[in-house]
């Protein structure tokens, strides 16, 4: 090898080297909070999520854009808040921990969390997804349509990634925990929400609302049901809608002491609020006020 070729070769791994130290800072940033360790026994933490008011009719979009691609019927059609009809159960809602320090490793939880987003059928599939803070989430299309997908998030995080053909996959970092929205330019009515997260004791609430929570460190924590938000408001303009404007997320939460079996009935309410606060922060629970509530 010549003094030339073995100059680049080591400018290319002196970059490959920086590369790595600076994804590796990434990681050790966003776990520096929580520490994984033994979790070999520890509490039951488990309960219900439930639905309190008037749930919203299923939601119906225009098609107006590759509408043969799409749907050649012209509609398109959303249920956004999924409760059961026996016990009022919500399903999809995340339930999470807040203040945990320790406990499982998030390796078996990160693992989970490597399947990418698909954009199939102008949808995108999971329109849920829980993922971890320093991770490179994927997307991949099997559509013949071009999708302009649009990542918005805490920080004031704003990418898109240009999809023009099936089988392309894109990746976006996604560096700090907290709320991200998926949406696409091109199709207005794909949505998608994925949560990063800082450790593993975050889940999706079952068909009949439930959700559970093994080897627990024992203490108390604050729990909470995140919802994505259950309303879309179309803009109309020369009688077609051109933007959906989605509502924001709520949740609620409780203080529960994780000991043993004891906390094994743990019901959270969620219902609709009049006015939300947002807060992309993860561990800081979006608040509601009531508009009318007197200074």
């Amino acid at each position: 090898m010549n003094k030339s070729a073995f100059g680049i070769f080591q400018t290319r791994l002196r970059t490959i080297v920086f590369a790595m130290a600076i994804m590796l800072s990434y990681y050790a940033r966003a776990y520096a909070y929580y520490q994984p360790a033994e979790a070999t026994s520890g509490a039951l933490v488990k309960g219900i999520v439930q639905w309190e008011g008037v749930q919203p009719d299923i939601i119906e979009f225009q098609v107006n854009v590759d509408e043969v691609f799409c749907a050649p019927s012209g509609k398109k059609y959303a249920d956004l808040l999924m409760v059961n009809p026996n016990n009022r159960g919500v399903k999809d809602a995340i339930v999470y921990l807040v203040n945990i320090r320790e406990g499982k490793s998030i390796d078996e939880f990160a693992k989970a969390a490597m399947e990418p987003i698909m954009l199939t059928g102008c949808d995108i599939k999971p329109s849920q997804k829980l993922f971890f803070a320093g991770g490179r989430l994927g997307f991949i299309t099997t559509d013949r349509a071009m999708h302009s997908v649009r990542v918005q998030g805490p920080g004031y995080f704003d990418e898109t990634i240009q999809m023009p053909m099936r089988n392309i996959r894109q990746y976006v970092r996604l560096n700090h925990t907290g709320n991200y929205s998926i949406r696409c330019n091109r199709h207005p009515w794909e949505n998608a929400n994925v949560m990063v997260v800082e450790h593993p004791y975050y889940t999706f609430t079952d068909e009949s609302g439930g959700f559970e929570f093994r080897n627990v460190p024992e203490r108390a924590y604050y729990i909470v049901a995140w919802h994505r938000g259950i309303r879309v408001t179309p803009r109309i303009r020369l009688g077609l809608a051109y933007a959906y404007d989605f509502s924001e997320p709520f949740s609620v939460q409780q203080r529960v002491r994780a000991y043993g079996r004891l906390a094994e009935n743990i019901r959270l309410v969620l219902s609709e609020p009049r006015m939300t606060i947002t807060d992309q922060k993860v561990g800081e629970p979006k608040k509601t006020q009531d508009k009318n509530k007197k200074k």
